[in-house]
């Protein structure tokens, strides 16, 4: 019987996954379980530039090699120049949590002794090990489970986050009450079928305001007209991502669509209530802390409609977001904060 490898084997490990910043942020989880039974190997995650900084946070990471795929890196020569890249870096394993051509790609041209990812990757075939995508495991689970053809008898590691001056000076100067709690809402999403009516956001501010003067609007400089007429401190297009998730360990709730900053408060342990409209938990982007609440109405029979949500509503009711009231969501702040 031929031996699985340890982890501990290689000298360089490098973890692939370049998609949405939320996925990013679940595969943090992957790099510190990586380190923790590799601890002398090094480590290196390939990362979007967008993420980097975020990435930069956990202090498992060796080097960060940002996939910069519409300038440096694009096309078939800009994949080559990053293999190159890992080269230099002496990676010997390649671990790819991304699914997608490129990742595949950019594994077979590093040429490492051994590599791992997904049977749904596109060109799969060019890695060492395949193992199966379960699409009904959390995606943290499903990341850990590329760890499943080494012999290591693998559990999960939470990330070792380390937080620098910039983010905890940017924090000690918002005006906070510290005798109340710190509640951020994150009403935005790329998708627009993933967004909680802002009509809605706003009355539920209003709302929370009179629990706590420690209401915070997080999220890009996109989302600022969309947030206008939300109540609280608005920091979006303010904050960094790394100031960012400083913020949510230091709050006592987070409001969210089905979106990044979920992925954000649960790298911190932030409770969480999260909405999800077009979306469905099911797929593996709900949050999983022991205080966080999914809301979502399961009785329509179109919901869920997409994975990643859409532009517009398919069939024009926007039945699952319009169904949730600020009520609704009030009722789960009461239960998260005060046990109600």
């Amino acid at each position: 019987m031929i031996r699985k490898p340890k982890l501990s084997d290689f000298k360089s490990i490098t973890i692939v996954q370049t998609a949405f910043i939320g996925d990013i942020a679940l595969a943090l989880p992957l790099a510190s379980t990586i380190k923790h039974y590799a601890p002398y190997s090094t480590l290196n995650f390939v990362s979007t530039p967008i993420s980097a900084e975020m990435v930069a946070l956990n202090k498992d990471i060796d080097n960060i090699i940002p996939y910069d795929k519409r300038n440096l890196h694009k096309g078939l020569r800009g994949i080559s120049h990053l293999a190159s890249e890992l080269k230099a870096l002496s990676t010997d394993c390649i671990i790819t949590a991304h699914r997608s051509a490129r990742s595949s790609v950019l594994s077979y041209l590093a040429k490492p002794k051994f590599s791992v990812g997904f049977d749904r990757n596109a060109l799969s075939f060019h890695f060492s090990k395949r193992v199966k995508y379960d699409p009904d495991k959390h995606e943290v689970d499903r990341n850990l489970s590329l760890l499943s053809v080494f012999e290591d008898k693998i559990e999960e590691i939470k990330p070792n986050l380390q937080f620098t001056n910039i983010e905890i000076e940017f924090f000690d100067k918002l005006e906070i009450d510290k005798t109340k709690p710190i509640i951020c809402l994150a009403p935005g999403s790329v998708w627009f079928t993933k967004r909680w009516l802002p009509e809605r956001f706003a009355e539920l501010s209003k709302k929370l305001l009179d629990l706590t003067p420690n209401v915070f609007i997080i999220g890009a400089k996109a989302d600022i007209e969309y947030t206008k007429e939300m109540s609280g401190i608005n920091l979006c297009g303010i904050t960094s991502i790394p100031q960012t998730i400083y913020l949510l360990s230091n709050s006592n709730l987070l409001i969210s669509n089905d979106s990044s900053p979920i992925h954000f408060a649960g790298l911190v342990d932030c409770p969480t209530i999260a909405i999800f409209g077009a979306t469905s938990p099911k797929f593996g982007f709900a949050p999983r802390g022991k205080s966080d609440i999914v809301v979502e109405d399961n009785s329509l029979k179109c919901k869920p409609c997409r994975i990643h949500g859409s532009k517009k509503c398919p069939i024009g009711t926007f039945d699952c977001m319009r169904n949730i009231s600020a009520n609704n969501i009030y009722s789960n702040v009461l239960e998260v904060l005060f046990k109600a």
